[in-house]
């Protein structure tokens, strides 16, 4: 059994709150509700909402039935939908269990293996510790609390995934789980082998009496997939001027949330913007782990503040030193007849006409994608005011903890704290989530001191409440006041010196490991000339070359080498197996 964030079992027991008692239901909506949640087909049943909700939401139980389910506001459910960052995950021979978090709690998601359970090779989990995901699954009752079980698991392609659920979830408590009027069941969606009649209706000779009424036009549309969107309201609103279908999702619900919420879809971010985690000043103690801290150090590592610019943003991505513009003419200092300049005799003159070179070796090759490194290292990392301010809130908690403990051998509080920062860091060489930084990079300055609350931090970390964001921001002045006022810093004296010749650690990302898988790939295939390696093979590969990719998995690999074919450098076989280009 391969265990991994063990701790933040004890982080579910806090946030699983006392639930509220099941109040039984004896009519006869309250059964066929339990017929609307329980059948095979309950796509359209399931309600996207946060993950607070899974923990606070009523418990139904009709008579006559041992089961239960939950209503979210005056919505029946058994099944949501949630959105958040993967902060946990313990594997286990049958199952995985996720811990994802949205801002509001922490939620226990069980995702059950698929295959025979006496297998020994685990497959690869579906996400990773920081990925911000999507979670679709059953509301179960654990020993703290609730969670979700037969989960399925998806990572979010961007940004825009994460704003559409939750102005999604504003527009459904606003018209939907917190609307006055009677829930209505909707109408049950047809099995696919009813479309065949459809079909068969068409080819039926037409009716002399001209076009039938809408509702039998609608009898022969083909049903749309279902998704969370069949649990928005039949009724029509009165701002709506077009209809739109249902979507299996949830990304792709901002189209109705455009209209319902009243406000148009805000153009998401670049890809170099990071996704921002609370400021550790909203993180109450008894809420803090070790893996907690672990996610919250390897994402500042990720999108410090120091790191430069990433190449995936920049003009010369692909390696074209020299590219030849549209040539303009030069605006004359004087009245003479503007001259051609004698020095540009290698490009095109404006007064030419463009001709072929004769050499075509001297034209511009793309070169291997770069990659620039920027390290962290241990004393940067001691010095960041917002590690050291949630490293110090663990460090009390574990003290109220093992407070009935003897003190006559309690070691020094910065002992402690640095000692949680090292095994941080070892944590996270040894899932592959750090590399050491190369011979070429670049050790990041040491923060400067009394910076505060700047333009970077706000980039890093988020200050508004979840009930007080925005759809086009999320960070309020006066959080960020108070955030300020109230992140300590590190104080200097208690503070070693940094050591000369220390280890710089750097995001082992698809555009670091690039270069050297490139590398691999072509080695190998000159040693095999029929095939090429497969990921697993590149891998090992990797490894044995060098001992700084020794932690690395088959996943990373994999999204360095989809970022080498999304540039051209290397494509894939049919047989799974890469070439390269």
């Amino acid at each position: 059994m391969v265990i991994s964030g063990s701790e933040y079992q004890s982080t579910a027991a806090h946030q699983g709150a006392p639930t509220k008692t099941a109040t039984h239901s004896s009519d006869e909506w309250s059964e066929s509700v339990w017929t609307w949640l329980s059948r095979h087909n309950h796509e359209d049943a399931v309600a996207p909402c946060l993950a607070a909700e899974v923990v606070d939401m009523d418990e139904v139980t009709p008579k006559n039935r041992s089961a239960s389910y939950y209503r979210l506001g005056r919505v029946p459910c058994m099944h949501v939908a949630i959105v958040g960052v993967l902060v946990g995950l313990i594997r286990y021979e049958k199952r995985d269990v996720y811990y994802v978090d949205d801002g509001t709690a922490v939620v226990e998601c069980a995702h059950r293996h698929d295959g025979a359970g006496y297998d020994l090779k685990l497959p690869p989990a579906l996400a990773r510790e920081g990925d911000w995901v999507q979670v679709k699954g059953k509301v179960v009752k654990l020993r703290f609390g609730r969670g979700l079980s037969n989960v399925f698991i998806t990572r979010c392609r961007s940004e825009a995934d994460v704003l559409s659920h939750r102005r999604l979830v504003k527009a459904l408590y606003e018209d939907r789980y917190e609307s006055d009027d009677p829930f209505e069941i909707p109408r049950p969606i047809m099995a696919p082998t009813s479309i065949k009649p459809v079909q068969a209706a068409e080819d039926t000779v037409e009716d002399p009496q001209g076009p039938q009424p809408s509702h039998s036009a609608e009898r022969h549309q083909p049903l749309p997939d279902p998704g969370p969107s069949f649990i928005l309201p039949r009724t029509p609103s009165k701002n709506r001027s077009r209809f739109v279908p249902p979507s299996p999702a949830l990304s792709e619900a901002s189209a109705y949330t455009a209209s319902a919420a009243g406000s148009p879809t805000k153009t998401p971010r670049s890809r170099s913007s990071p996704h921002k985690l609370r400021h550790p000043t909203r993180i109450r103690r008894q809420d803090t782990s070790t893996t907690l801290f672990r996610t919250y150090m390897m994402h500042y590592i990720a999108h410090g503040p120091s790191r430069p610019t990433s190449l995936d943003d920049s003009d010369n991505e692909y390696g074209f030193d020299e590219i030849i513009k549209t040539p303009t003419k030069r605006r004359p200092l004087t009245d003479l007849t503007p001259r051609p300049n004698k020095r540009l005799h290698s490009y095109p003159s404006p007064s030419r006409t463009p001709r072929a070179s004769a050499n075509p070796l001297s034209l511009p090759q793309p070169k291997e994608p770069a990659s620039t490194e920027c390290g962290f290292t241990m004393s940067h990392l001691r010095r960041v005011p917002e590690l050291a301010l949630l490293a110090n809130k663990l460090h009390r908690q574990r003290i109220e903890e093992h407070a009935s403990q003897s003190r006559s051998h309690s070691e020094p509080p910065r002992v402690k704290i640095k000692r949680l920062f090292t095994h941080s860091l070892i944590d996270l060489h040894k899932r592959g989530s750090i590399v050491i930084m190369g011979k070429d990079g670049i050790i990041c300055p040491m923060p400067e001191r009394g910076r505060g609350w700047d333009l970077e931090d706000s980039r890093l970390w988020k200050a508004g409440s979840a009930g007080s964001q925005t759809q086009g921001g999320d960070v309020s002045r006066a959080s960020t006041r108070s955030g300020r006022s109230r992140t300590q810093e590190p104080d200097p004296d208690e503070l070693s010196d940094p050591e000369d010749g220390e280890e710089a650690y750097v995001p082992c990302t698809a555009r670091l490991l690039a270069i050297p898988v490139l590398s691999v790939i072509r080695s190998l295939v000159k040693t095999r000339a029929r095939r090429g390696p497969t990921t697993a093979r590149v891998r090992e590969s990797l490894q044995n070359r060098d001992e700084r990719w020794a932690y690395i998995g088959d996943l990373q690999v994999d999204e360095a080498l989809q970022l080498l074919q999304s540039e051209g450098m290397v494509r894939k076989d049919a047989s799974g197996t890469w070439a390269v280009l």
